[in-house]
């Protein structure tokens, strides 16, 4: 987290023009004043799931300032007024963004793109938000897997209504987008490297494998569930091509998840990717 926003005084959060403020005398660099905005909003605005769910809200950045609750649509507009007192130029950008099973989320997304130094980047604070009301695991630490992602790693998981917000020089299609497998920008920071399957839903047999290039020596786990069951581990591998075989006990549709941690370090495997199959008989 920027340093800034970690010994944030009490009356710099009493108003959005008090907190840019603050950024504006603790920060001058135009990347890190982003980042200080950034980590701020997805330190301290939980995400709303029961407004979600019965029926979204006023989602105005006013509201969300004042009650430290939004949704995608909230967040984006927080990060739209909180940029705009800075000077920069801040859109908002709809689109779809990819579910848990790797298809597409049933309802819309919102993220933004911000304007510095004559480029474009794109954001998603509320991918990056550190907890959410309504959920039983609410106190996850925020993050910056969505600030500044490359185009093409942001695209893995987001495809706006707008190509052009895609930022890259040859827009995919929206069939292209559902085809890939489900890989996060951490995936690719991880140095990862996906050589099979290369499709977000896969018809293997019983028996399959799943095989990637690890430059960096991360240690790679992949495991399959099947719905909420538990994960069934398949193997890991530290080495610097991956190749791990699933066996799978039954007929039916699973979810294949990869995950990934600095080899020697403790804690826990953290996700990078996922795919589905569905085996038959």
């Amino acid at each position: 987290m920027h340093p800034a926003i970690v010994d944030i005084p009490p009356k710099a959060e009493e108003s959005i023009e008090s907190l840019a403020a603050y950024v504006r005398r603790s920060e001058s660099d135009p990347f890190l004043q982003i980042k200080a905005l950034h980590d701020w909003v997805a330190h301290n605005i939980y995400y709303d799931y029961p407004a979600l769910e019965s029926g979204i809200r006023d989602q105005s950045a006013e509201r969300v300032f004042r009650e430290r609750r939004g949704v995608c649509a909230g967040y984006s507009r927080l990060m739209i007024a909180l940029g705009q007192q800075l000077g920069f130029d801040v859109r908002y950008v709809r689109g779809k963004s990819r579910s848990p099973d790797g298809g597409l989320a049933t309802g819309g997304h919102a993220w933004n793109a911000v304007f510095i130094e004559g480029n474009w980047y794109l954001v998603d604070v509320t991918w990056d938000c550190r907890r959410g009301i309504g959920k039983a695991d609410n106190t996850k630490p925020s993050r910056s897997s969505y600030l500044f992602t490359p185009p093409e790693y942001f695209g893995m998981d987001h495809y706006p209504n707008d190509p052009d917000w895609q930022l890259l020089d040859s827009p995919v299609s929206r069939a292209v987008f559902t085809r890939r497998p489900q890989l996060r920008p951490s995936f690719f920071a991880d140095g990862l490297e996906l050589i099979t399957p290369n499709r977000a839903h896969v018809s293997p047999g019983r028996t399959f494998s799943v095989r990637m290039r690890n430059p960096k020596r991360r240690e790679v786990l992949v495991g399959f569930r099947r719905g909420d069951g538990p994960l069934t581990r398949c193997g890991t591998s530290g080495e610097a091509l991956v190749d791990l075989s699933c066996e799978i006990p039954s007929s039916g549709q699973y979810k294949v998840s990869i995950l990934a941690r600095p080899q020697a370090v403790p804690g826990s495997y953290q996700g990078r990717g996922s795919f589905l199959a569905e085996v038959t008989d």
